[in-house]
C-alpha cells in the first residue's frame, strides 16, 4: 500500500499497489467510484461501512442481528434505528407533504407554513430551489417536496414528520 498526495486538495489517497488477482478474495469484487463510494462490481450497488448493501442491512434487521447502541430503545417503533444504519448522516433529505389549504386560506400560506415547520424542526435553512410545489385535483390539494440539505440525525426526520402531522391541513406526509 502507498499514499499519493493530491496537490490540489492537500489530501492523501490510499492506493493498493497490488494487481486484482493478488487482493484478498473478499476485496476482488469491490471498486471505488469517482464519488468515493465502495461499489460491488457484481451488483453495481453501493456497499456501506458494514460491508453490506442496504438490502443486506434490512435483512439483518429482520433477523434480529442488527442491534443499536445499548442506550437506544430497541423496538419496532423506535425512530431511526434502521435508518441510521442505512443512511450516513448528516445528509440531504426530501420531505413530501400533501395538504388541503383551509377554506379561505391561501395556497401560498400553506406552503410557507410547511416550509417554516420543516425548517424549524430540522434546525436548518431551506433554500427556495429546494422547494417544489404542484397543485393536485384541480387545485384542491397541494403536493410539495422540501429538501433539507443538512439533516443531522434520523431522530430529526421523525420529529419533523411529527411536527408536520400536527397541522390539520396535512393529509399525507412521506
Amino acid at each position: 500500500m502507498s499514499y499519493d498526495d493530491d496537490a490540489e486538495s492537500g489530501l492523501s489517497k490510499l492506493r493498493y499497489n497490488k494487481r486484482q488477482s493478488e487482493l484478498p478474495k473478499e476485496l476482488q469484487d469491490l471498486e471505488i467510484s469517482e464519488e468515493g463510494d465502495l461499489i460491488d462490481r457484481k451488483t453495481g450497488k453501493v456497499v456501506n461501512e458494514f460491508g453490506a448493501t442496504r438490502f443486506d442491512v434490512a435483512v439483518r434487521a429482520l433477523r434480529g442481528e442488527l442491534d443499536p447502541a445499548p442506550w437506544v430503545e430497541n423496538t419496532e417503533r423506535s425512530p431511526g434505528v434502521l435508518m441510521s444504519k442505512l443512511i450516513n448522516f448528516p445528509t440531504a433529505y426530501t420531505f413530501q407533504v400533501v395538504g388541503k389549504p383551509a377554506a379561505g386560506g391561501s395556497k401560498e400560506g400553506f406552503v410557507q407554513d410547511m416550509v417554516a415547520t420543516i425548517s424549524k424542526a430540522c434546525q436548518a435553512e431551506v433554500q427556495q430551489e429546494d422547494i417544489t410545489v404542484k397543485e393536485r385535483l384541480g387545485g384542491k390539494f397541494i403536493s410539495m417536496s422540501v429538501t433539507v440539505q443538512s439533516v443531522r440525525a434520523p431522530e430529526i426526520i421523525q420529529s419533523t414528520y411529527d411536527a408536520i402531522g400536527q397541522d390539520p391541513r396535512v393529509t399525507m406526509k412521506f
